[in-house]
């Protein structure tokens, strides 16, 4: 629905975790570019006329401002490794008036030490029914464990 995002990630141990944002217009408006910095290094980013840090772990918005439809926006990456800058990425990217991107960066897996960023288009938030409150009565909690329990043997 555009109004929750859920990673799930390895945990070096083998087990997995899970972190939920939120993507609400209100948390994440139309003409912004959400940085999510899963890296274990501050990144400084540059987002059309917009510069700033996100910190390891971190999210920031950064808003977009154009005149046509659509438009290509100047795009930077840098971290500072040892006390020098690195550009990591420096390009244009597509962005479309009235929508958003997610731009997620991380440590490469393979090579820690290297960091990547893979730029998503995000959907249009819909409207839904929240009915995670609602309470679930007994018979179907307990058709649920039945289920459950038979897929086990």
């Amino acid at each position: 629905s555009g109004q929750k995002l859920v990673f799930v990630i390895a945990k070096p141990g083998g087990s997995l975790g899970a972190r939920v944002f939120d993507m609400s217009e209100d948390a994440f408006p139309l003409n912004n570019v959400q940085l999510l910095n899963f890296s274990k290094q501050s990144v400084i980013v540059q987002i059309g006329k917009e510069v700033g840090a996100v910190a390891p772990f971190k999210s920031k918005n950064f808003p977009v401002e154009i005149e046509q439809r659509r438009a290509a926006i100047n795009f930077a990456l840098a971290t500072n490794a040892g006390g020098q800058s690195e550009i990591i990425e420096k390009k244009r990217i597509a962005f479309t008036k009235n929508r958003r991107r997610l731009i997620l960066v991380y440590n490469d897996p393979r090579e820690p030490a290297k960091i990547r960023h893979r730029v998503f288009p995000m959907a249009l938030p819909t409207v839904v029914e929240n009915r995670s409150n609602d309470e679930l009565e007994a018979e179907d909690y307990e058709k649920y464990m039945r289920e459950f329990r038979s897929g086990e043997e």
